[in-house]
């Protein structure tokens, strides 16, 4: 009985290769079942879930972010501009209707003097504002 060598080792490249694919699979099933972990930008678009109900679906909307100006307001901005779409926010306050997102704490006496009432409030500092007309 002869053994051709080529086809020993055909077949076994083809079992390597089928081992190392069980493997793999194997290993990324174990990942699959790992919970998933949720970071801050995540849990920051979150916060916009229960607003997206009361604005507009499309158009432009005014928008005031955190009035410190570093990086993270401007992070913040582009967050809820993605949360939002396909809404385009404006960072003005000349607007009837602004949203407010204070993510640190409660709006700034600036924003909520006597220029603005609060419609809706949100939680976790997302507001929604109304110009007063004083009526």
């Amino acid at each position: 009985m002869q053994v051709n060598i080529r086809s020993c080792l055909h077949i076994a490249a083809a079992v390597s290769v089928l081992v190392v694919g069980l493997l793999s699979s194997k290993q990324m099933l174990r990942l699959a079942r790992q919970p998933y972990a949720v970071d801050g930008d995540n849990l920051y678009l979150i916060r916009f879930e229960g607003v997206k109900s009361a604005l507009p679906q499309r158009g432009v909307i005014c928008y005031a972010p955190n009035p410190d100006g570093g990086f993270e307001a401007k992070k913040h901005y582009f967050l809820a501009q993605y949360a939002l779409a396909p809404l385009v926010l404006r960072t003005a306050t000349d607007c009837d209707t602004l949203l407010a997102d204070f993510p640190a704490g409660s709006a700034p006496d600036s924003v909520l003097s006597r220029q603005f009432v609060v419609l809706k409030d949100f939680g976790n500092g997302v507001l929604l504002l109304r110009r007063n007309t004083g009526q």
